[in-house]
């Protein structure tokens, strides 16, 4: 208690001197930004606390299963399908720790582990960017805003990519970078297929931490990791049968849980791409209540993106990369739009939610790298901070990005 008292006393000390337009020290600074990242772990730890026991435990106490946990209990008892990883390793444990223990502990420290990572990468950015990166509503505060989408199996895909930019930063033989990075999506993916859309960004900014400066190497190495993520994605495609007996998986699950409907797994396994099309078009159609308001929610989750990007160097970046390395420059690019793929089809607030966090966190890792420098600014006075948090707080509280609208 000490600890944290000292910490919230540096924090709440400094943060009144930069309202008050006062100097602050290099090192006291470094000291006021240590602290704050430590006071936002620890605001995280407890929404994620309040969420787990309210999203995971409470439903199964009531004998209540909603499709956020029909989701988590998808296993292979009836074969290999997709999404299929995290519910058989549920269902092996079952009979020696209950399901939703397990489940409550593996979600609980997956968004700590990825929010513990995030707040590392992310707590030397300038302040101003910091603060509304971390109150973003469509950021890490999305799963408590919309808590409907808290618990569901994207975090792990989250975590693959926070994990891989953690072993970026270390020094490591590339082949050790391409051995992690491999596992650790091929594990989000058999938890989650939405890992595949992210991952080719993960795969750039492996070849960014690289240091050899070889480009048919660095072309070599992308392209095989290119050719890795088709293949997991056939093997996906070809493992998806329409006419699956989802009630297989009830029937595993239905001595632990009675109530599961024989059904239950219908809308996740034998959903074809016809029946999504058509309800990406229904919802296209709907502008004025459903296209149009997430695109304002877009516009609105990008606005620490775009805050980065008036503080650093990165389109003089990427403008030379283009003239260098037009192969790795259009991959990059490629990469960063193949995520939008998820945002033209449904869920759109969870989707807009992971393209915000992870292109954010891309970006930040290439200044982590020394690719891109932070531009000089002017001191921000104490009238200029008042204002900014006026707005910081308006865009924080006054705003929310549903899961589904």
């Amino acid at each position: 208690m000490a600890v944290f008292g000292g910490t919230l006393k540096c924090v709440i000390g400094n943060a009144a001197a930069l309202l008050k337009g006062l100097p602050i020290e290099d090192r006291e600074y470094l000291s006021f930004r240590e602290s704050l990242g430590r006071i936002c772990l620890v605001f995280f730890t407890s929404l994620y606390t309040v969420e787990t026991i309210k999203m995971i435990i409470i439903p199964v106490l009531r004998d209540h299963l909603t499709w956020t946990w029909l989701d988590l209990c998808i296993n292979y008892q009836a074969g290999f399908v997709r999404r299929g990883l995290l519910g058989e390793i549920l269902f092996q444990l079952q009979p020696i720790i209950p399901s939703f223990v397990v489940a409550a502990v593996f979600i609980f420290c997956a968004y700590l582990l990825f929010t513990h990572l995030v707040i590392k990468f992310v707590k030397y950015t300038p302040l101003l960017v910091f603060l509304f990166f971390i109150f973003s509503p469509g950021s890490l505060l999305f799963p408590i805003c919309a808590d409907s989408a808290f618990g569901r199996k994207e975090i792990f895909a989250l975590c693959a990519f926070a994990l891989a930019l953690l072993t970026y930063t270390k020094v490591l033989a590339c082949k050790w970078k391409v051995c992690i990075f491999l596992v650790l999506y091929t594990i989000a993916t058999l938890i989650h297929e939405c890992a595949l859309f992210f991952a080719p960004l993960a795969a750039c900014l492996l070849i960014y931490s690289t240091d050899t400066h070889n480009k048919r190497f660095r072309t070599y190495l992308l392209c095989v990791l290119y050719v890795y993520f088709i293949l997991l994605s056939c093997l996906l495609i070809l493992t998806i049968n329409h006419n699956f007996d989802q009630s297989r998986i009830a029937l595993s699950w239905s001595p632990y849980f009675p109530n599961i409907h024989p059904n239950a797994y219908m809308m996740y396994l034998n959903k074809g791409l016809e029946d999504v099309l058509a309800e990406t078009k229904q919802n296209a159609i709907n502008f004025n209540t459903f296209t149009g308001p997430f695109l304002i929610d877009f516009c609105l989750a990008v606005l620490p993106i775009i805050l980065l990007l008036l503080h650093t160097t990165h389109v003089e970046f990427f403008r030379t990369l283009r003239k260098n390395e037009p192969f790795l420059f259009f991959s990059t690019i490629v990469s960063l739009l193949i995520p939008f793929f998820l945002f033209c089809f449904q869920d759109w607030g969870r989707w807009i939610y992971l393209i915000a966090v992870q292109t954010f966190l891309f970006l930040i890792m290439l200044n982590n790298f020394g690719l891109v420098a932070y531009r000089r600014i002017s001191p921000i006075t104490g009238d200029q901070w008042r204002i900014y948090i006026v707005f910081l707080l308006y865009y924080a509280i006054l705003w929310g990005m549903p899961h589904i609208r």
